[in-house]
């Protein structure tokens, strides 16, 4: 889910903005709340950088021109299901093809 916020250019927001919006019985700022990077990449700012590419109008477009091949028997079972990257590969722009 992250990951299809990201390339849908979506706001990504902590647990915490919606426990203090409950607690304070209305929306409350979002800026505080918004995620900056992910596990491996915690300062990345990639979330802040693709809620920026949605406004210029340039969501969705990681993999514009791009053709992935994904073979799903190759894929180990720490990797999404094949279905989940497909559906990642598409919203970026790019196209799945099959392997030969």
């Amino acid at each position: 889910r992250f990951l299809l916020g990201l390339l849908r250019g979506l706001e990504v927001l902590s647990p915490a903005w919606v426990e203090a919006s409950l607690d304070a019985a209305r929306w409350v700022r979002e800026e505080p709340y918004r995620v900056r990077g992910d596990k491996a990449d915690p300062d990345g700012h990639g979330p802040s950088r693709a809620l920026q590419a949605r406004w210029r109008g340039e969501s969705g477009r990681l993999f514009h021109s791009v053709a992935v091949s994904l073979d799903g028997n190759s894929l180990s079972k720490k990797v999404p299901p094949y279905s989940d990257l497909k559906t990642l590969v598409l919203f970026g722009g790019g196209a799945c093809v099959r392997s030969k």
